[in-house]
């Protein structure tokens, strides 16, 4: 074997060794922290984050839940509490406990994971409301509804029409909405209930006429039938998302007494 193979060799068994370190050193953990060092890392995390439910706390009463121009800050305090608690959980799954924390390390984790599930559904939940409060308090204003008395047939058609564009619109914008399992319910009444309000609009505009007057006392019928639960539906979102702080109040709580349980671990 020449010179030249026998560098070639050489230099092939060299990055040989280096990408074989490479791959061990890719693969080898730290290991466990100190006790003290995990308490001292991983209380900065717990603080900050019962620094910022605290905030939010704070906050949640300045904003009217049945004020629809203050939904949309409501939700967005909602998703930064989300927020919170996912970089909580992604901060303290950093880190590789001893012995003696692991089953702390464990319930941290788990409260961070529900904590930012619970503010994000809750900040969806918002949401869906913020889009469904305008549509509930339009069922009002229907235009078949407040027809004049003696109205013509031309208008009662023109008035089928606008009400079938409105409630098509509604419908079409429900459907598509992604809604959080607590509020699939009242999501499903409400697509029911425009689905079932546009069906009687639109018989009463392709079957109503002087002589033929049943479709729209038959659609006012539907709406009577209706009027009840579109109210009652307001009522319940607007007292839905109200309850959303006592779940704030609760997962505060619920950090302080892991908090404790970080400052007693020994």
């Amino acid at each position: 074997m020449g010179p030249q193979a026998t560098r070639k060799l050489t230099l092939a068994a060299v990055l040989a060794v280096v990408l074989l370190a490479l791959i061990a050193g890719c693969g080898k953990k730290g290991g466990p922290l100190s006790l003290s060092q995990y308490k001292k890392e991983v209380s900065a995390i717990h603080d900050e984050l019962a620094v910022g439910l605290g905030e939010g706390l704070q906050e949640l009463p300045s904003l009217d839940p049945r004020d629809y121009q203050q939904l949309q800050g409501l939700k967005e305090l909602y998703d930064r509490l989300s927020g919170l608690f996912r970089s909580s959980y992604a901060a303290t799954s950093s880190l590789e406990p001893p012995e003696e924390a692991e089953n702390l390390h464990r319930f941290l984790l788990e409260f961070y994971a529900a904590g930012e599930k619970a503010m994000g559904d809750s900040a969806a939940g918002i949401g869906f409301t913020r889009s469904v409060l305008p549509m509930l308090a339009d069922m009002e204003n229907l235009a078949l509804v407040h027809l004049p008395e003696g109205a013509d047939a031309a208008a009662v058609h023109a008035a089928a029409d606008e009400d079938v564009a409105t409630l098509e619109d509604y419908l079409r914008d429900v459907e598509g909405m992604k809604v959080i399992p607590e509020l699939q319910e009242r999501h499903g009444l409400l697509v029911e209930s425009f689905r079932h309000l546009k069906e009687g609009a639109e018989a009463v505009r392709s079957g109503y006429g002087e002589e033929n007057k049943a479709p729209l006392e038959e659609f006012l019928a539907r709406y009577e039938s209706r009027k009840g639960i579109f109210e009652r539906t307001e009522r319940e979102l607007v007292e839905w998302v109200a309850g959303r702080e006592a779940r704030v109040d609760h997962l505060l709580q619920v950090g302080r007494d892991l908090g404790k349980m970080i400052y007693e671990l020994r």
